[in-house]
């Protein structure tokens, strides 16, 4: 959570971060990811720990990944497009 507050001010104004990560619902999944929740993202934790960033894209979806032997397959994630205002 650090890690976001760090990005978010080394970001110049209009500077934009693009980030996909794995939701909680991923366990469900077992095609890849952290083993427990805790290190995965929701979009609305995201939104409190992207404080100063305005989401042009916030969204919770499955997709196929494809990213490896040991991350490939209907995965559960988030997107962002976040702007620093």
């Amino acid at each position: 959570k650090q890690v976001y507050k760090r990005v978010v001010s080394a970001l110049k104004p209009n500077g934009i971060l693009i980030l996909e990560a794995y939701t909680p619902k991923q366990l469900e999944y077992k095609s890849g990811g952290p083993p427990v929740a805790e290190m995965m993202c929701t979009l609305d934790g995201l939104r409190e720990e992207l404080e100063g960033l305005e989401f042009e894209i916030g969204v919770e979806m499955e997709r196929e990944v494809v990213e490896g032997t040991l991350h490939t397959g209907l995965a559960h994630v988030v997107q962002v497009l976040g702007r620093k205002k």
